[in-house]
């Protein structure tokens, strides 16, 4: 715990003790589990959100052109 950001540890330990969370996040795909997480957890939603968003792009402009 000492390693990670202060702003998630509160977020962290209370993903921790609840038993509900715990079991979604082993049952469920991480995806899934952050759509899960109450508003209440800003910042963990808003890293995942930071983190699924980082895939390439599908616009027509950054893909190379086929002759």
């Amino acid at each position: 715990m000492d390693e990670v950001p202060a702003e998630y540890r509160l977020e962290l330990i209370e993903v921790q003790e609840s038993e509900e969370l715990r079991a979604t996040y082993t049952e469920s795909s991480l995806p899934d589990f952050y759509k899960t997480l109450p508003d209440t957890f800003v910042n963990l939603k808003d890293n995942a959100l930071l983190h699924t968003s980082m895939s390439g792009s599908t616009y027509c402009c950054e893909q190379p052109r086929v002759s």
